[in-house]
């Protein structure tokens, strides 16, 4: 097996060609995050990015997507705002995991939201989680047998919301699947506010990963384009949602709102007007990413396996990260409230914190 190492910008047309057939052809999620145009637009601005390239003659077996870390370790392309590891392998075949980390000369490839349904990563992963998941063909099922009407829990209560909204504020509309720059450089700043707020680091404001936003918002293609869904009272924009969308999949991204517009819960009424236009449009499915928050849980009628782990030689790093897996593991038995449940949480969230700023470094 031959093993090749480029860069997302060195990507030429027939190697596109080929990872997207062997994207048809696999198992695992085909969101946007997978797609090549991605790692092209994260390429752009991040010079340490690499595609690894795994071929048996003229097939292609394997692709993985990697941005390398000054410790000589590896992530997915775009971590931190990836949702999905790009690994990618053909239906069949040997995964030769241990090989492409070694021809991508990192001593450790750390596996986050990979996908958690692939068997042949089995070996490597230390903990599985789930993502929710609206299944668009199975909602419009249960909207036909509803008399077109979603049952949602909160549904009505943010229709009350709404009709509240429009009494006190003026008349509601929606638009769905914007491309607007400025309208995404507005939601961009309110979510950096709540990330400040919530005392998280200015992601969004890192030259690489607003310049990957201006990237995919300039594709016009439905294979692979950054949308939003925005709320506007008259026309005053109050809350919206970016999306990545890649053919009929959408992965709900980025919601973000306006404060002043807090107590009209405009964040939960333009995720239903989201999946309204999703529905009406013949997507065929919402990927709401990891992460269980209400919302999400009230609209989601299926789930998606993600996993995590590493693969890589022993050194130092390796270790380390090893030794968090453990200490998570050995302290899973403890309860989740008090004292022992702060203990319980400490290694996954130390290793989170730190793959945060390795993402952003």
């Amino acid at each position: 097996m031959r093993f090749s190492v480029l860069h997302p910008n060195d990507l030429d047309a027939p190697t596109e060609r080929r990872w997207l057939d062997l994207l048809a052809r696999s198992n695992g999620p085909k969101s946007g995050f997978v797609h090549p145009g991605f790692a092209k637009a994260v390429g752009a601005g991040r010079k340490d990015a690499r595609i690894c390239l795994a071929e048996d003659g003229a097939d292609l077996v394997a692709v993985l997507a990697i941005q390398q870390t000054p410790s000589r370790s590896a992530m997915p392309l775009g971590s931190p705002i990836t949702d999905h590891l790009c690994l990618i392998i053909a239906p069949g075949r040997d995964l030769p995991l241990k090989q492409m980390v070694k021809a991508l000369k990192v001593d450790r490839l750390d596996l986050i939201h990979a996908n958690g349904s692939e068997q042949r990563l089995a070996p490597f992963i230390c903990e599985t989680t789930e993502s929710l998941i609206l299944d668009l063909k199975l909602h419009r099922e249960q909207l036909a047998n509803n008399n077109g009407v979603a049952k949602f829990p909160l549904m009505r209560d943010l229709g009350r919301k709404r009709r509240k909204l429009e009494r006190e504020k003026g008349p509601v509309s929606v638009e769905a699947f914007s491309q607007s720059t400025a309208d995404m450089h507005q939601l961009l700043q309110w979510k950096t506010e709540q990330y400040s707020r919530n005392r998280i680091p200015p992601i969004l404001q890192q030259i690489w990963v607003s310049g990957t936003l201006d990237q995919l918002l300039a594709r016009p293609d439905p294979d692979l384009r950054l949308v939003m869904f925005n709320l506007r009272v008259g026309e005053t924009l109050v809350a919206g949602l970016i999306g990545l969308q890649s053919n009929s999949i959408l992965h709900a991204w980025f919601p973000a709102f306006d404060p002043a517009y807090s107590d009209h819960s405009v964040g939960s009424l333009i995720w239903l007007d989201m999946i309204d236009a999703a529905t009406r449009t013949g997507l065929s499915e919402i990927d709401m990413g990891p992460g269980e928050y209400a919302y999400k849980r009230a609209t989601a009628n299926a789930k998606r396996r993600l996993s995590y782990g590493m693969v890589g030689r022993a050194n130092p790093a390796s270790l380390w990260r090893g030794g968090l897996w453990q200490a998570q593991s050995l302290l899973s038995g403890l309860p989740c409230a008090g004292i022992a449940g702060k203990l319980r949480n400490l290694p996954g969230r130390t290793r989170r914190w730190f793959d945060l700023r390795r993402g952003l470094a």
